[in-house]
């Protein structure tokens, strides 16, 4: 395959920030196909829809929370062993042995700029 019909990752973004939501949506919509959620509880039902290649989900949201909220998906047929990565500032050692433990896969530390998420991206799927 070349690298003009390599297949493009499908990335599902959880984050309850608007402006968040839109700079991520924005940078990586140049690269990635992606769909943006403002909570969890949109995000779940979309997931039984249709399997994401990835899944980048907040923390911190009102309603259901990143933890519980990965804990569901993993649940979902097709997402037992798909890259949940957590978006957080919450990263002291038993904050992500926490995360780790409910089912994210790793961790991504607010504030980040889009260049280091997009390099964390490509670990899972080079493009």
């Amino acid at each position: 395959m070349t690298p003009d019909t390599a297949p493009v990752m499908s990335i599902m973004l959880v984050e309850d920030d608007a402006m968040i939501r839109d700079l991520l949506s924005l940078q990586l919509g140049k690269v990635y196909s992606l769909e943006a959620f403002p909570d969890a509880e949109s995000a779940l039902k979309r997931a039984h829809e249709r399997a994401f290649d990835l899944v980048l989900m907040d923390i911190s949201m009102p309603g259901m929370g990143g933890v519980r909220g990965v804990g569901i998906l993993r649940t979902i047929p097709g997402y037992a062993d798909t890259p949940i990565l957590a978006m957080t500032g919450y990263t002291m050692p038993d904050d992500v042995a926490r995360f780790l433990e409910a089912g994210f896969d790793t961790l991504v530390e607010k504030p980040f700029t889009p260049r280091q998420l997009r390099e964390k991206l490509q670990s899972y799927h080079p493009s």
